[in-house]
């Protein structure tokens, strides 16, 4: 796959996969007082690097746009040599990708109650961007 078909297709699953996560607090899957990217990945950076919260999106969409694609086309295809399809691939991939998310959940800070509801959610919302990346980086416009 071209490497463009694979940041735009990146850059869109991020969008809807984001998307997935804001919805998930408004239908109480999530806990309305703990929004992962912010009070998670934000809180820490803040602690750790001294950053704004805030820039935990910007971190989230540079590993959704940039950094997954490229590490998935380059170390899982070229490298690896997995053929299992372009969307067993990157569905793979992507669990692969989520589980390293819920393993970090307790590091996070994520509260104790919700952590098997945010599990699924992580697992699904990652599962889509999957298969959102793929389509449009195999659309022809891109080859």
């Amino acid at each position: 796959m071209a490497i463009l078909g694979l940041i735009v297709g990146g850059f869109v699953g991020t969008v809807v996969m984001t998307m997935m996560i804001l919805y998930g607090y408004m239908m109480s899957l999530m806990p309305k007082d703990w929004n992962m990217i912010v009070d998670g990945m934000g809180k820490k950076m803040n602690e750790m690097m001294g950053v704004a919260p805030s820039m935990a999106w910007f971190v989230h969409f540079m590993i959704g746009t940039i950094i997954h694609p490229v590490v998935y086309q380059y170390l899982w295809v070229d490298t690896l040599h997995i053929g299992l399809g372009v969307y067993i691939n990157e569905i793979v991939y992507a669990i692969i990708f989520a589980i390293m998310m819920v393993m970090m959940l307790g590091f996070l800070g994520a509260p104790n109650g919700w952590r098997v509801k945010m599990s699924i959610g992580i697992i699904m919302a990652h599962i889509v961007y999957a298969v959102v990346l793929a389509f449009i980086a195999s659309l022809s416009v891109f080859s």
